[in-house]
């Protein structure tokens, strides 16, 4: 089967004049596809449950497999649960976000997810309704894992900066403030669980945590990194024109504001600038740590909450008004100022480049705009500093055109299609290679 055109290398397939969107279309590796397998641990054996269709930009699956080990939930563009012995499957909701949470109760006939509002429910997988089994508390704004039993809750929840857990019927929070604790799995009688716990400065590491809310180290698998030079994000507030605020973190290098301006480089992604390290649900493929280890001046910056519906040109004074602020500071030169983001970052960092005198040049990372006949409002035929595009086949289809035209006006445009990819890069290679283009991307633009 072709590969996609141009130059294909295992650090990404660069755009070219010979590429089309049929080549792009025709490609063995799009749509993406994924088979779930079963393997027998005594005999070796394989036996296929299912294969998906992953769709455009998918993050997914994730798999859930029920206490009784007779059943998987599997959560990808759609929520689906799959009965192991007789291959059937039932969708509970067709349209579901890879990002949220599923559980299940003890039982195993119920699926547990978020509701709409701060309630927890059970969807029978046998087709009879849903049923509330908890209330989040007040403050929780993203639901992360649950855990059942017969007689206890325990949820992991995002207060906006940190991810915590809390227990009981009520969801009483248990683990500490200031410190992000996720990825726990639990015993049994939800008793205590292992963690990883971490900060934006400090790198995640294994610990025990008991439903007393008592932590003991456990494995620390990034000791070596705590010997480096990291430097501490600081946590910032910023408002724009309309005085909407937003918040985030700094993180500027020794110098800067002393008797030096350093360029700077705008990150957002949504709401995710949290209290994680080196999170790549944020910073994607943007590593902030090593452009501030190069002298960049990172500022990490959410956008900011609104009544209703978000205008995106309100989230793009906000990042500008960041830069100005740093600028104010006498920490950042205004003339070699970035903008990156991924996803719904992408799409405010093309509007940024369309719209803004700010930002010099930006890097857009599997999303966009697609130009007049697009998702978006051709926005990214307006742009007019150096954009840096990389994504998924799925997205590349999309943006190709739009980068193609930037290069006939002049505008220097490069894209890099990364095969076989899912929304968030996982392949270890793709993931260096796209953290040293954007180095080399911002290095070219804002440091001459």
């Amino acid at each position: 089967m072709p590969l996609p055109p141009g130059e294909h290398t295992l650090d990404g397939v660069p755009f070219d004049d010979t590429m089309t969107v049929e080549g792009i279309l025709t490609s063995s590796h799009y749509p993406p596809r994924v088979g779930i397998r079963l393997w027998d641990a005594p005999t070796g054996q394989q036996r296929t449950l299912t294969e998906l269709e992953m769709g455009r930009a998918t993050y997914g699956p994730t798999l859930y497999w029920s206490p009784d080990g007779s059943k998987l939930a599997i959560a990808g563009n759609s929520l689906t649960v799959l009965d192991i012995s007789s291959g059937t499957s039932r969708t509970l909701d067709e349209r579901w976000s890879p990002s949220m949470a599923v559980s299940w109760t003890a039982d195993s006939r119920q699926v547990v997810v978020q509701s709409s509002g701060q309630e927890l429910s059970g969807i029978a997988v046998d087709g009879s309704g849903q049923q509330v089994v908890a209330t989040l508390p007040a403050g929780a704004t993203r639901l992360s894992a649950t855990w059942m039993s017969t007689d206890r809750v325990v949820a992991a929840l995002s207060d906006g900066a940190n991810e915590a857990i809390y227990i009981g019927k009520t969801l009483a929070r248990v683990s500490p403030e200031n410190v992000d604790i996720s990825g726990c799995t639990f015993d049994r009688g939800l008793e205590q669980g292992v963690c990883v716990r971490q900060t934006n400065s400090s790198p995640p590491r294994l610990v025990v945590l008991r439903a007393d809310g008592t932590i003991r180290d456990g494995y620390d698998p990034n000791h070596d990194i705590r010997s480096r030079a990291i430097q501490a994000p600081v946590a910032a507030t910023w408002t724009n024109p309309k005085g909407q605020t937003a918040t985030g973190y700094r993180i500027v290098p020794e110098g800067c504001g002393t008797n030096r301006r350093c360029p700077a480089i705008v990150i957002t992604h949504g709401y995710d600038a949290v209290n994680k390290f080196l999170w790549q649900g944020h910073e994607w493929d943007y590593p902030s740590q090593v452009f501030a280890a190069k002298g960049y001046v990172v500022l990490l910056v959410n956008e900011p909450r609104a009544q209703g519906t978000l205008d995106p040109s309100d989230s793009v004074s906000t990042m500008e008004s960041a830069v100005r602020d740093a600028v104010n500071r006498g920490e950042v030169d205004p003339n070699r100022a970035g903008i990156a983001g991924y996803s719904r970052g992408a799409q405010i960092t093309q509007r940024a480049l369309a719209v803004s005198t700010v930002f010099k040049t930006g890097s857009s990372g599997d999303g966009g705009d697609g130009g007049p006949d697009g998702p978006g409002d051709g926005v990214g035929d307006r742009i007019k500093a150096p954009l840096l595009a990389q994504s998924t086949e799925a997205v590349g289809v999309m943006l190709y055109p739009v980068v193609k035209r930037l290069r006939t006006r002049g505008i220097p445009a490069e894209m890099v299609l990364f095969p076989a990819e899912t929304h968030i890069f996982h392949q270890p290679r793709h993931r260096q290679a796209a953290m040293q283009q954007n180095l080399d991307w911002f290095d070219r633009h804002l440091r001459q």
